[in-house]
């Protein structure tokens, strides 16, 4: 699956008045506080502290407030179940942000505008006036001129008035190549003539580039595609699987590490920037997946443990595509944190995401191995409505 066949898939208080608070607070500051006012500090005090024991939540400040979220069903998309192949579990081969020793307590959660109720996958979210601003703003960086503009709408049903009706996807042809955006805030350049050939230098191809030159390459697009990513600082990512033949299948792209770990996290997730090749190592096209542009903050989550979202997975509260159930503790090659996206997710939650062997599924005679995603959510149980069995065990 190459070029435009792959794109095809996946298109489916005002500071004035503070100042002045401070001055009338601070006029008398030096003056000796009466023994009454402390004496009903003091009573104050040990009236919050009685409520507080009654209620432990008002010293927990905002986490308070935060609303109840139910775990979404996990949707395939009728692609078959989230699996991966390869010759051992060394080969599981990240360069997610998060690891078992980083400081994070919380992570945020988001509702997600681009989500499809339908369940046909057809990206929504922003509005017309968004997605042109989009397309504005990528040829303005891509320095391409906008010839003509093409506006698709989901018509699936006349009857619907609400943003189903919008335009989901909008073509720009340009003096250099087409830029599509989606509703759901991806951004599409489609090289000319194509693709670019890049110098001889820099190996870019699926199966037969190292990782090293993966990144090599990556770092090379980065520079040469900057101001298109608009991050602070591109960090390469070259992962990727083996097919049923023993290929391995490459990707390339960055993401924003400059934030904090918890920005990187979400950006690791949520906000990537691909580049796609051609058969012959050309550029054919670099896409912006941008899952944040069409989410809505819900609040920031405490987060549980690895060893209690283990703890959980071992008790079944799971969920997982692949056809059967967890089978034990060690089979448990990997886990990772991270968020699910696109269309199908009606929420963006952290979820610790476990490869799971699965023995039913070994190819024989190839030495291919089978792991199975198997997510457990990662915020704690107390805010989770349908905790602790939720929809989605296994089919």
């Amino acid at each position: 699956m190459k070029g435009r066949e792959f794109l095809n898939k996946i298109e489916l208080a005002d500071p004035v008045f503070i100042e002045e608070a401070e001055k009338k607070c601070n006029y008398r500051k030096t003056r000796r506080i009466r023994k009454g006012v402390v004496a009903a500090v003091l009573c104050v005090a040990a009236v919050f502290c009685f409520f507080a024991l009654l209620n432990p939540d008002m010293l927990r400040g905002e986490e308070s407030s935060l609303e109840k979220i139910r775990i979404p069903e996990l949707n395939t998309g009728g692609m078959g179940y989230e699996g991966y192949l390869y010759f051992d579990a060394s080969q599981i081969d990240g360069a997610n942000p998060w690891n078992e020793g980083a400081s994070v307590n919380t992570l945020p959660v988001y509702k997600n505008r681009a989500y499809d109720s339908s369940k046909a996958g057809v990206p929504k979210g922003l509005s017309e006036d968004e997605m042109l601003s989009l397309l504005d703003s990528a040829a303005s960086s891509l320095k391409v001129k906008i010839l003509d503009v093409d506006i698709e709408h989901n018509n699936a049903d006349n009857d619907q008035k609400d943003s189903d009706t919008n335009a989901t996807k909008i073509s720009a042809s340009t003096d250099n190549g087409q830029i599509d955006v989606m509703a759901d805030g991806s951004v599409i350049y489609i090289l000319p003539e194509g693709g670019m050939k890049l110098p001889d230098e820099y190996s870019f191809t699926d199966y037969d580039t190292s990782k090293e030159d993966a990144c090599k390459t990556i770092d090379f697009l980065s520079d040469m595609y900057s101001e298109f990513l608009h991050m602070e600082e591109a960090e390469a990512v070259s992962t990727g699987s083996y097919n049923i033949y023993g290929e391995y299948w490459r990707n390339y792209y960055v993401y924003d590490s400059g934030g904090d770990i918890v920005d990187d996290i979400v950006n690791y997730n949520l906000n990537t920037v691909s580049f796609l090749p051609t058969d012959d190592g050309r550029l054919y096209a670099v896409r912006m997946q941008n899952s944040l542009a069409a989410a809505e903050k819900v609040g920031d989550y405490p987060i549980i443990s690895l060893s209690q979202a283990e703890e959980k997975l071992l008790e079944g509260h799971y969920q997982t595509s692949a056809p059967y159930a967890m089978p034990g503790s060690e089979y448990i090659a990997k886990a990772e944190l991270v968020y699910r996206s696109g269309p199908l997710e009606e929420m963006l939650i952290p979820y610790y995401r476990f490869y799971v062997l699965l023995p039913e599924e070994e190819l024989s005679g190839e030495g291919l191995k089978s792991y199975g995603a198997y997510y457990v959510p990662a915020i704690e149980d107390e805010y989770i409505e349908n905790m602790p069995v939720y929809d989605g065990h296994f089919n």
